[in-house]
Protein backbone atom coordinates (compact mmCIF):
# COMPACT_ATOMS: atom_id res chain seq x y z
CA UNK A 1 0.00 0.00 0.00
CA UNK A 2 2.79 1.89 1.10
CA UNK A 3 4.51 1.86 -2.73
CA UNK A 4 0.87 2.57 -4.78
CA UNK A 5 0.79 5.86 -2.48
CA UNK A 6 4.35 7.03 -3.03
CA UNK A 7 3.67 5.99 -6.72
CA UNK A 8 0.97 8.36 -7.10
CA UNK A 9 2.31 10.86 -4.71
CA UNK A 10 5.43 10.61 -7.54
CA UNK A 11 3.19 11.15 -10.27
CA UNK A 12 1.59 14.02 -8.85
CA UNK A 13 4.95 16.23 -8.62
CA UNK A 14 6.09 15.09 -12.00
CA UNK A 15 2.89 16.72 -13.48
CA UNK A 16 3.07 19.88 -11.10
CA UNK A 17 6.91 20.23 -12.13
CA UNK A 18 6.02 19.82 -16.23
CA UNK A 19 3.27 22.31 -15.64
CA UNK A 20 5.91 24.68 -13.41
CA UNK A 21 8.58 24.20 -16.06
CA UNK A 22 6.62 26.83 -18.77
CA UNK A 23 6.65 29.41 -15.88
CA UNK A 24 8.70 32.82 -16.57
CA UNK A 25 10.61 33.82 -12.91
CA UNK A 26 8.96 36.71 -11.31
CA UNK A 27 9.74 39.67 -9.06
CA UNK A 28 11.36 39.20 -5.25
CA UNK A 29 8.31 41.00 -4.29
CA UNK A 30 4.44 41.82 -4.44
CA UNK A 31 2.95 44.97 -3.76
CA UNK A 32 0.53 43.80 -1.03
CA UNK A 33 -2.61 46.18 -2.35
CA UNK A 34 -2.19 45.31 -5.85
CA UNK A 35 -3.58 41.45 -5.04
CA UNK A 36 -6.87 41.89 -6.53
CA UNK A 37 -7.83 38.09 -5.54
CA UNK A 38 -6.26 35.21 -5.34
CA UNK A 39 -7.04 31.32 -6.60
CA UNK A 40 -5.37 27.88 -4.25
CA UNK A 41 -4.55 25.44 -6.98
CA UNK A 42 -2.27 23.21 -4.89
CA UNK A 43 -1.23 22.63 -1.37
CA UNK A 44 1.97 24.67 -2.98
CA UNK A 45 0.74 26.67 -6.00
CA UNK A 46 -1.84 30.18 -5.44
CA UNK A 47 -2.51 31.97 -8.37
CA UNK A 48 -2.61 35.69 -7.70
CA UNK A 49 -4.83 38.06 -9.82
CA UNK A 50 -2.93 41.47 -10.09
CA UNK A 51 -4.95 44.93 -10.12
CA UNK A 52 -2.90 45.62 -13.76
CA UNK A 53 -4.66 42.28 -14.51
CA UNK A 54 -1.12 40.05 -14.86
CA UNK A 55 -1.35 37.25 -12.83
CA UNK A 56 1.07 35.76 -10.69
CA UNK A 57 1.92 32.43 -9.54
CA UNK A 58 3.30 32.18 -5.88
CA UNK A 59 4.86 29.07 -5.33
CA UNK A 60 5.03 27.85 -1.68
CA UNK A 61 8.83 25.90 -0.14
CA UNK A 62 6.92 22.94 0.89
CA UNK A 63 3.20 21.60 0.43
CA UNK A 64 1.42 23.69 3.08
CA UNK A 65 -1.26 21.04 4.35
CA UNK A 66 -5.40 21.89 4.03
CA UNK A 67 -4.55 24.83 2.26
CA UNK A 68 -6.61 23.49 -1.39
CA UNK A 69 -9.38 21.99 1.01
CA UNK A 70 -9.93 25.49 3.20
CA UNK A 71 -9.28 27.22 -0.08
CA UNK A 72 -8.58 30.06 2.18
CA UNK A 73 -5.02 32.13 3.09
CA UNK A 74 -4.06 35.13 5.38
CA UNK A 75 -1.21 37.47 5.21
CA UNK A 76 0.79 40.48 6.91
CA UNK A 77 2.59 42.45 4.56
CA UNK A 78 5.80 44.01 5.92
CA UNK A 79 6.33 47.57 4.20
CA UNK A 80 3.52 46.60 2.21
CA UNK A 81 4.77 43.80 0.36
CA UNK A 82 5.42 40.55 -0.10
CA UNK A 83 8.31 38.63 -0.59
CA UNK A 84 9.31 35.52 -1.38
CA UNK A 85 11.78 33.42 0.73
CA UNK A 86 11.16 36.02 3.68
CA UNK A 87 7.21 35.83 3.97
CA UNK A 88 4.54 33.18 5.27
CA UNK A 89 1.13 32.73 4.59
CA UNK A 90 -1.10 31.22 6.69
CA UNK A 91 -3.77 28.47 6.25
CA UNK A 92 -7.31 28.55 7.51
CA UNK A 93 -5.81 25.37 9.71
CA UNK A 94 -3.53 28.06 11.42
CA UNK A 95 -0.15 26.30 9.55
CA UNK A 96 2.68 29.25 8.74
CA UNK A 97 3.76 27.72 4.94
CA UNK A 98 6.89 30.53 3.53
CA UNK A 99 6.86 32.12 -0.41
CA UNK A 100 9.64 30.13 -2.18
CA UNK A 101 9.30 32.31 -5.02
CA UNK A 102 6.77 34.13 -7.15
CA UNK A 103 6.61 32.99 -11.55
CA UNK A 104 4.99 35.00 -13.86
CA UNK A 105 2.20 33.80 -15.88
CA UNK A 106 1.06 34.35 -19.63
CA UNK A 107 -1.77 37.27 -19.90
CA UNK A 108 -5.36 36.02 -20.26
CA UNK A 109 -6.85 35.49 -23.26
CA UNK A 110 -9.61 37.81 -23.86
CA UNK A 111 -13.56 36.98 -23.38
CA UNK A 112 -14.88 35.56 -26.42
CA UNK A 113 -16.55 39.10 -27.70
CA UNK A 114 -14.92 41.62 -25.89
CA UNK A 115 -12.65 42.58 -28.80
Amino acid sequence: MKAILALFLAAGMAVSAAADENLAPGPACVVAERISNYKIESDTRVRLTISEGDDIYMMLKDACPQLKFHGYMSYTPLNGRLCAGRDDIMSRAGVTCRIATFNLTHPKDPAPGSR
